[in-house]
C-alpha cells in the first residue's frame, strides 16, 4: 500500500502554462502530499530524469521536440520503473491504446482533471506499477530458483536418488511448474506427476485465505471425491489447520487411527500412511498438500526430504501465478468498482463485434448513467458517492449473464455488451437492472438512506459500424433519457 504520509515525487512534462497552472491547481486541492518537478520540453524532463528519482511522471503528449507515441518511447526507455500516466486533449482511442501498449498506466483528459479523479489516477497508477515490478522481481528470482535448484538435483543424484528416471522426472516436474505462470497449467503438471515424483496414490491442494480464514480445494486426483462444504474443510480441529497452525509438516504412519479420521467416513486404504504439507512463500502461508495411500516403509527422511522440495516448487509456483493474476486483473479492472475498464470494454467489444459479423445472431449495447451524481457527492461526501458506485456495479453484476459484460466507461457511467441480444432483449434487461435500481435504497457514510435513479440509452449493432459508432449511439440514446425526464430508458435504432 502506499504510504500517505510520504511526499509523492511527481515529474509533470508539459509546455502549456494553462494546462501546467490547471494541473498545479488540482494537485494543490487533492489530498496528495507531493513535491512537483516540471520539465516543458522531452530534453528537459530526460536531463531531469537521470538527476533525480520521482514516483510518477504526468506526460503531454506533444511538446516542442516531440510528439504522440515517440514522446512515450522516450520517456518510458529512461524510465521503465516509473508509472507513466499520459496528459491528453482528446479522447483518441487509437492514441490512448497504443500508449498502453507501450506502458502507460493510465491516461487523463485535460479538460477533465479534477483533484479526485487526479490523486486516484496518481495513486492506483504508482500502486499497478509496484505490483508489476514485483511480478517482474518473482519471476527473475523465480528463473534463479529453478536454475539452481535444477543444478542441485543433477549434482545430488547419486545419494538423494537411487535411480535416474526418478532424477528426471523431478528435474522436469521442477522446469515444468516453475515456468508456468497460469494455476490451470500447474495444476496439470501436478496430476499428471503426483504418482511419478511424490510416491503417493492420492494427493489434494487447498489454498488458504488469510483474511477469509479459510480453505478452498484447488486440486486432488482422487478417482471418487465426495463432495465436502466449506465446514468440513475449514474444521478447526483437522490435520490441515494443525499444519498451518504449527507451521510445520504432520507424517502420520497409521491415519485410520489417528484423531483426524472420521471412524464412519474413512475408508481403510491398503496404505494407510498419510502426509500434511505446508505451503509457504517467503513466510506466506499459501495452503497445503496432502498426500495419501502411502506405504509406511517410504516415509524415510530422504524421502520427505524430496516431498519438501516438492512442495517448496509447488510454493513458488503457486505464489507466482497468484502475483500474475492480481497484476493482470488490475490492468484491466476498474479499481473502486471491480467492473472491466474502459479499455478492456474496448476490447470484447471488438470481439464481440467480429463475431456479430460471421454470425449475425444479435449485439446491444446499454450505456448507463446516474442521474444527479454530483448531487450526491456534493450533499453526502465522495466517500457516499464511492459507495453508491459500488453498490449499483454489484447490482449490474445480478442482473446480467455470464456471457455479458459490464464495465465503468467513465465517472459515472457504465456500459454493458450484451451478446445474442436483440432489441426486445436489450429493453428487458435495461428495464430490470433501471428498477432494482430505483427501488434499492443506498446508505451514505452517516447512515442517510439515498435513492437513485438512472438513465439507459440503447443501441443494437449495425453492419460494418465501428465500436466508436455504436457506443456514442448507446450514448446519444442515454442523454435523450435524461432529456425526457431521467429514469428511464431510450432505445436508438
Amino acid at each position: 500500500m502506499i504510504n500517505l504520509q510520504k511526499k509523492i515525487e511527481i515529474l509533470l512534462v508539459e509546455d502549456d502554462e494553462k494546462d501546467i497552472f490547471f494541473i498545479e491547481k488540482s494537485l494543490n486541492e487533492s489530498r496528495i502530499r507531493f513535491n512537483l518537478e516540471k520539465g516543458n520540453t522531452l530534453k528537459k524532463a530526460l536531463s531531469v530524469l537521470k538527476t533525480k528519482t520521482f514516483d510518477i511522471i504526468l506526460l503531454d503528449l506533444t511538446l516542442p521536440d516531440s510528439k504522440g507515441i515517440d514522446t512515450v518511447n522516450d520517456i518510458i526507455t529512461k524510465s521503465s520503473n516509473i508509472p507513466v500516466v499520459v496528459l491528453t486533449g482528446t479522447d483518441d482511442t487509437k492514441t490512448i491504446l497504443d500508449a498502453a501498449s507501450k506502458g502507460v498506466e493510465d491516461y487523463l483528459l485535460k479538460n477533465n482533471i479534477r483533484p479526485d479523479i487526479l490523486s486516484k489516477t496518481i495513486y492506483y497508477s504508482i500502486e499497478r506499477k509496484k505490483n508489476e515490478l514485483e511480478l517482474l522481481n518473482y519471476k527473475s528470482r523465480l528463473e534463479e530458483i529453478v536454475s539452481e535448484r535444477t543444478e542441485d538435483l543433477k549434482k545430488a543424484n547419486t545419494h538423494l536418488v537411487k535411480n535416474l528416471d526418478y532424477t528426471e522426472k523431478l528435474v522436469e516436474f521442477g522446469k515444468k511448474i516453475n515456468n508456468s505462470l497460469k494455476m490451470d497449467n500447474i495444476i496439470k503438471t501436478v496430476k499428471e506427476m503426483i504418482k511419478e515424483v511424490l510416491y503417493a496414490d492420492n494427493c489434494s491442494v487447498f489454498l488458504f485465505d488469510n483474511e477469509k480464514d479459510s480453505l478452498t480445494l484447488l486440486l486432488h486426483n482422487y478417482s471418487k471425491w465426495e463432495k465436502k462444504d466449506d465446514k468440513n474443510y475449514n474444521n478447526k480441529n483437522g490435520i490441515m489447520r494443525d499444519c498451518i497452525e504449527n507451521k510445520k509438516p504432520i507424517m502420520i504412519t497409521e491415519f485410520s487411527k489417528s484423531k483426524y479420521a472420521v471412524p464412519e467416513k474413512r475408508k481403510k486404504y491398503k496404505n494407510d500412511a498419510a502426509i500434511c504439507i505446508p505451503l509457504f512463500a517467503e513466510k506466506q502461508i499459501l495452503g497445503v498438500m496432502n498426500l495419501s495411500n502411502i506405504d509406511a516403509g517410504f516415509l524415510t527422511e530422504e524421502n520427505f526430504a524430496k516431498i519438501n522440495t516438492i512442495a517448496q516448487h509447488l510454493s513458488l509456483a503457486m505464489k507466482n501465478s497468484l502475483l500474475h493474476e492480481k497484476v493482470k486483473m488490475q490492468s484491466i479492472v476498474d479499481e473502486l468498482t471491480q467492473l472491466y475498464n474502459r479499455r478492456y470494454l474496448y476490447t470484447v467489444l471488438e470481439n464481440e463485434i467480429n463475431r456479430e459479423k460471421r454470425f449475425n445472431q444479435g449485439l446491444s449495447i446499454l450505456m448507463l448513467d446516474i442521474d444527479y451524481f454530483k448531487k450526491i457527492n456534493d450533499e453526502n461526501g465522495h466517500a457516499s458517492g464511492d459507495k453508491v458506485l459500488k453498490k449499483l456495479s454489484d447490482t449490474i453484476k445480478k442482473n446480467i449473464r455470464k456471457i455479458d459484460t459490464a464495465g465503468r466507461y467513465g465517472g459515472e457511467e457504465f456500459v454493458i455488451i450484451l451478446p445474442f441480444t436483440n432489441e426486445a432483449g436489450a429493453k428487458i434487461v435495461a428495464e430490470r437492472i433501471r428498477k432494482n435500481i430505483e427501488d434499492d435504497v443506498f446508505i451514505s457514510q452517516k447512515g442517510n438512506e439515498i435513492k437513485i435513479t438512472v438513465s439507459i440509452g440503447i443501441s443494437r449493432y449495425h453492419k460494418n459500424e465501428s465500436a466508436d459508432s455504436f457506443i456514442d449511439r448507446s450514448d446519444t440514446a442515454m442523454y435523450d433519457a435524461k432529456k425526457k425526464g431521467r429514469n428511464q430508458l431510450v432505445f436508438v435504432d
